[in-house]
């Protein structure tokens, strides 16, 4: 499960390294060209913008629960799990369904922003974003209908980007709180280990830190955490 969370934090490297080219792909018989061949379909991948108003009504029952200076509500059938991978990592499983499951971690933002190193050796793809909620800005707004004369290097890398970070995605929205902006992936239903990640930015984390979120579930344990979370 660790590896599930942390794929959104290998985009920044992975994405500045030579990708495989399929030679039945004639598309890319410019390649040499230029790299910028927009053939797949999730460069073009645009985030639907929803706003969330927080709620203290539910039908659902649930429980409140604490993390990382925030809380929010759960439905009652999620309990927490005593194996945890770290202090940064919290896991809850349903007790109805034991495939049910969500993760809660909180991270630096580093793991996005990297190394000085990786930023001189990579100076164009880092030079679209200073903050991890840029670079997840970029990556979920971003599309080739935008490009024109004037659109710098970088920017056309975080499009790149979302060849292999949406592979596996349906669909995209950034969800907008009070408080907080989320980015939200839903994944294709054969994707075995998550139905959506989310990365959370909330104006109460620590400076520098965000949390990311990963479930699956069947139900709307996602939208019941984002519209009660305080």
């Amino acid at each position: 499960m660790k590896k599930c969370f942390l794929v959104l934090c290998l985009i920044p490297l992975c994405a500045t390294c030579a990708f495989a080219l399929d030679g039945t792909l004639s598309d890319f018989s410019h390649y040499r060209s230029s790299p910028f061949q927009w053939v797949y379909p999730e460069y073009f991948y645009k985030a639907d913008i929803v706003s969330v108003k927080s709620k203290s009504d539910l039908k659902e029952s649930v429980t409140r629960i604490e993390f990382f200076g925030l809380s929010a509500c759960i439905p009652d059938h999620y309990v927490k799990s005593s194996q945890n991978i770290s202090r940064k990592t919290i896991y809850y499983h349903s007790k109805n369904d034991k495939n049910e499951m969500f993760f809660l971690a909180i991270n630096d933002e580093k793991i996005i922003t990297n190394s000085k190193a990786a930023r001189e050796k990579s100076k164009d793809f880092f030079s679209a974003f200073s903050t991890a909620e840029e670079f997840h800005n970029k990556v979920f707004t971003l599309t080739p209908d935008v490009i024109d004369g004037t659109t710098p290097t970088g920017d056309l890398w975080m499009i790149h980007a979302k060849g292999m970070l949406f592979e596996d995605t349906q669909r995209i929205k950034i969800i907008k709180g009070d408080r907080f902006t989320a980015y939200a992936r839903m994944f294709k239903k054969e994707y075995p280990r998550l139905t959506e990640h989310v990365a959370f930015f909330h104006k109460q984390l620590p400076e520098n830190k965000f949390l990311t979120m990963g479930f699956h579930t069947h139900d709307n344990t996602p939208d019941i955490i984002l519209s009660t979370i305080q």
